[in-house]
Parts: structure tokens; sequence; C-alpha cells
């Protein structure tokens, strides 16, 4: 790829976010969990938030925060649950800095219920190139141009969040067997007071069954954190781990042990962010790395094609989870989630990668549905203006020296 960072630079106030965004153009970066080009520069200074990473405010009467944009979600839950007090969405990996949360609008395993992260978010601050400092508020233009605006409007530098009050830093935890991904569209959110669901597909079983995961806060008032330790992958592999045998072998362990354990209590960093337990989990894929296809479709069927197609073509990982998107109006103009479903796959490289993309594309595309810009690298400029019709606008009311390699893609 061409877009590349000239120059990279990780101001600790908001005096060097000023020199920074005023002097050349750039592209704002985080922790770098995208999988796509949202993140690289253009031919542009990489402004690198996560040396501001403090908190500005915060009142637990009101259960309100204001954090720099380059805190991790990690380590904002873990000064908040201290306090009973923790955000009401999460992201898959607690990895991902607030600044990045709200440009992406991530979503968690309770949309259905609580919507995505911007639906909490009650404030934004950037520095803007040609306007200086400008705050966003829910239902301006600007702020619904930020929210899942692909960090396009300018240098986030605060955000304001609203917490919820939770009765412990523990979840129960029950896994149940799911025969056939169809099924899922059956499973009606918190009918049995669940909060959480997600389900994990098995793509090597021609039903694409697996294992369907529900999570609710516990209320016993223990706000300790667990003893476990991580482990470190701690290099990368000089060929990919991940190929056709080990992945019936992982989907083999995995489903038997899920579907043996029943329901357990486990702490929201287990519950919620299974891979960050790995450090560095990434390395298995060996140097070429690897993709992700995440998308939505409004009903499942689609779904149940698409992971088809994935099996067919040998590539896919054990990495595929299914999710259900609720009803509540996103806070952003080209935010991903809506009502429907969602698909995440992860592939290895592989010679019939791009025929594999092709023709899911064209069931998600029949479908009337949806590619997530900050996953899917190979999201074509036809079918993201189809999807998300509000570009335009966000284009429209972007900082005019904000440069990355997407919009680049998007617009020339």
């Amino acid at each position: 790829m061409r877009a590349r960072a000239e120059t990279l630079t990780r101001p600790s106030s908001l005096a060097g976010v000023a020199s920074a965004v005023s002097r050349a153009p750039y592209t704002n970066i985080g922790g770098r969990r995208s999988y796509s080009d949202i993140g690289l520069p253009d031919r542009a200074l990489a402004l690198d938030h996560c040396g501001r990473r403090r908190i500005v405010d915060w009142n637990p009467a009101v259960a309100r925060i204001t954090v720099e944009a380059g805190m991790r979600l990690a380590d904002l839950c873990a000064v908040t649950i201290r306090r009973g007090q923790f955000p009401a969405v999460l992201p898959g990996t607690g990895f991902v800095t607030v600044g990045g949360a709200v440009a992406s609008d991530v979503h968690g395993k309770n949309h259905s219920l609580q919507g995505s992260f911007g639906n909490h978010v009650r404030q934004i601050r950037l520095r803007r190139s040609d306007r200086g400092e400008a705050i966003a508020v829910p239902d301006d233009q600007l702020f619904r141009a930020t929210v899942g605006g692909l960090g396009l409007s300018g240098a986030i530098t605060d955000v304001t969040l609203e917490l919820q009050n939770v009765g412990s830093a523990y979840l129960d935890q029950e896994a149940s067997p799911l025969v056939h991904l169809a099924d899922y569209a059956q499973d009606l959110p918190h009918s049995d007071g669940y909060e959480f669901s997600a389900a994990w597909i098995d793509l090597t079983d021609p039903r694409a069954g697996g294992v369907v995961l529900k999570a609710r806060w516990c209320s016993d008032g223990d706000f300790t954190a667990p003893t476990r330790r991580e482990a470190t992958i701690p290099v990368t592999a000089p060929l990919s781990c991940i190929n056709a045998v080990t992945t019936s072998l992982f989907n083999w362990a995995y489903r038997r042990r899920a579907e043996g354990q029943g329901s357990e209590r486990i702490h929201y960093t287990r519950a919620l962010w299974p891979l960050d337990g790995l450090l560095n989990w990434n390395r298995l894929y060996g140097p070429a790395g690897f993709e992700q296809y995440q998308v939505y479709t409004p009903d499942i069927e689609p779904l149940v094609e698409v992971c088809r197609l994935a099996r067919l073509s040998g590539l896919a990982s054990p990495l595929t989870v299914l999710k259900r998107f609720g009803c509540r109006c996103p806070a952003g103009m080209i935010s991903f989630p809506r009502k429907g479903f969602t698909l995440a796959i992860d592939f290895r490289p592989g010679r019939e990668l791009a025929k594999t993309f092709s023709a899911m594309d064209e069931v998600v595309r029949a479908a009337g549905g949806a590619w997530y810009p900050a996953k899917y690298q190979r999201l074509r400029r036809s079918d993201f203006e189809q999807a998300f019709p509000a570009w335009s606008e966000v284009v429209a009311m972007r900082d005019p020296m904000v440069r990355t390699g997407f919009l680049e893609r998007m617009t020339s």
C-alpha cells in the first residue's frame, strides 16, 4: 500500500496536539487495532494520541467521566470498576483507545440492549486545523460526523462518557450448544436476564454450528482483580500456525469444553476480552498476518451462505463470531451497527482469498448489508457509498488537513 507515515508524533499536551494539527496534513492513530487503512497516513503526519491518557474529570455521583483520547479502554475500566462503575459498551479488546472507540463507534456483545459506544458519549472535544478547538455534543452535526466518522473530523482530545453502575467485577457466563447458525435468530435477547450474548461459530461444521455465550453482571460486590496472569506469544511464527489441521483440532476442543462447562463466574476481562489474555496472539498467523471480514445483514440467512463460502475456502480461522444488533438508533452518520446481525471471520492468506471475498461481498450486497470500514481492508468504494449514504456529509465536514489511506481510496 502506498499510504505510509512520513513522520510520527506523540504529543503529551493539548499544545502539542494543536501544534501537530496546524503544521501538516495528519492522520489520527491510537491503539492500532483497526484491520483496515482508516488509520494509515496518506503522505501525512501520524498523530499518535497515546501520549495523552489521563482522567480529566470524574463525577461518580452522576456516573460521568471525561478522559483524554489516548486512554485505553482496559485502563479506564480498571479505574472505574473500583467504584462500581463501568462503560456501558465495550468492543472485543481492551487495547482500543477511547478516541478510537468514538471514531469507529465500536459495539459489543450487548448492542441489542445498550446500542454502540457513541450512544453513551456526552461530549467530544476536538482540535481542528481550520477552527482551533471545537466541542461536539449529541445531535449536532459535528458530533454525528465524529462518532463513527473514522477520525476525519479532527483530532479528538478528550471524551465525556456516561458510565453505568454495576454490582461486581465478575459476570455469570453460560455456554450452550448452537446446532445451526440460523438458530441464533430465535434466541430472543434478554428474555432470560442475560445482557451479553454472542455466538462462536465452527466453520469446519457444514451446519455452521457452534456455542452461544451469554453473560450477566453478578451482584456480589466483589471488585477484586483476578490473579490469572497473561500469556504471551514471544515471536512471530516463521510459518502460519493456523491451517486446516490446527483449526479443526482447536474447534473440536473448544466446542467440547464450552458445551460441557455450563455456567461459570468469570472476571469481566475474560468475559469481554477473551483474546487479550494471550498477548500478541496475531503472531500465530506468521509474517503474512491475517485479514478480517466483518459484515452486517438485516436477516441471518445471508450469513449462513457467507459461512458456507468461508468454509469452502479452507482459509477461515477459528476466530468467527456472530452477534445481534438491536434497534437503537446510532449516534453517528456512518456508524456501522444497525438492526440485524453481524458476523466477523478471520482469514489466513491464500490464493483463493480474493475470490472468496468477492463471492461473500455479492451475498452481502444482495442482502442490503454493510461492511465494517474499520475491519475490512478490501471494501470497495461503490459498496461503501451504498451502505453508508451519509458518507458525503462526513467528507464535507472533515478537517481539511486530515489525510488517510481510506479517505484517499474512497474519494479519488
